[in-house]
């Protein structure tokens, strides 16, 4: 989804000031442990093989957005390029890597095998879970190809575990999966105490989906229903919103910065602050915030939290 996030330019300018040394928008999440940037997956898009449909897909004879008139000899064949930020090929299968709750930015390029852009073609998604996790939710703000034959699309993953989907467009279709592996939260925060923290694992609760408009509509849980007007305390880290060495509007995410064009983790792993009366002093290291919770059930910007009259506090 294309949105106007927090002047996101700025932001991505701070953090590459704050951190030289960050590379790469997909974590390398191949070791739980750690959560640094990926220097080693390609940021390129792959072309994956052809596989069987699941029953649970549309069969492609019943496509509408198949065109059986397309002259193969003419190299007018379809072809659906899968792209991903981050990832590589495992058994012939792209395989992004992610962490419970995180938010993937992926995006469908179709066009022709002689090169033409299919444009105007409806894009679908299957996307499936396993006994114990539902499947991971698919989000986009247009389902259609634009007339470059491309469309993005998010992936926001719940519980760790391995799901695959299935991408269909004008009669052919693709296979990716998402390797999903538990938070490190106490490795990330680096031992900073968790008594009277509000756990991020209670955030990430909430669902998301995309409304008409375009919008981020929140589903929240009871026990974070509970929270709103709260004062609640969290660690995470700082993500600045404007030069200034002291910030008074920021965002604090669950997780470390790893990418200069996103803010890292998913909808429910950041909280927009406001420290109006208490300005906090930027910073790399993990922190401690306390303030009034407010939830946003619709977003634009899709931030599902918000920390009202907030300030530091001790760790």
């Amino acid at each position: 989804m294309k949105n106007r996030s927090f002047r996101v330019a700025l932001l991505c300018s701070l953090v590459v000031g704050l951190a030289p040394g960050l590379s790469g928008c997909q974590r390398d999440v191949a070791t739980p442990a750690a959560r640094t940037p990926a220097e080693n997956l390609p940021a390129a898009a792959v072309s994956l093989p052809a596989t069987a449909a699941p029953k649970a897909l549309v069969p492609l004879s019943a496509d509408p957005d198949a065109a059986p008139s397309l002259d193969p000899s003419a190299g007018q064949l379809p072809v659906l390029e899968i792209l991903s930020e981050g990832g590589d090929l495992r058994d012939g299968l792209l395989t992004v890597d992610a962490y419970e709750g995180d938010r993937l930015w992926m995006g469908v390029m179709l066009g022709t095998e002689a090169g033409a852009p299919l444009s105007g073609k409806t894009v679908r998604f299957a996307p499936r879970g396993n006994a114990l996790s539902p499947p991971p939710q698919i989000i986009a703000a247009q389902p259609d190809t634009d007339a470059d034959g491309y469309m993005e699309f998010q992936v926001i993953v719940g519980d760790a575990g391995t799901f695959p989907v299935t991408v269909s467009a004008a009669g052919v279709q693709r296979d990716f999966q998402v390797n999903v592996v538990p938070n490190d939260f106490d490795q990330w925060l680096q031992g900073v105490p968790q008594e009277g923290l509000l756990p991020w694992n209670t955030l990430m609760k909430t669902r998301v989906a995309l409304d008409d408009a375009g919008m981020m509509v929140a589903e929240y849980p009871d026990d974070v229903v509970a929270l709103e007007g709260q004062t609640v305390r969290l660690a995470g880290f700082m993500l600045p919103l404007d030069m200034t060495p002291e910030q008074r509007h920021f965002l604090l995410a669950a997780s470390p910065p790893a990418c200069f064009f996103h803010v890292p983790g998913g909808p429910a792993t950041v909280i927009e602050v406001f420290a109006e009366q208490h300005p906090v002093m930027g910073t790399l290291d993990p922190l401690v915030v306390e303030g009034r919770l407010e939830l946003v059930k619709r977003s634009e910007e899709g931030v599902l939290f918000k920390l009202q009259s907030a300030r530091m506090r001790d760790k």
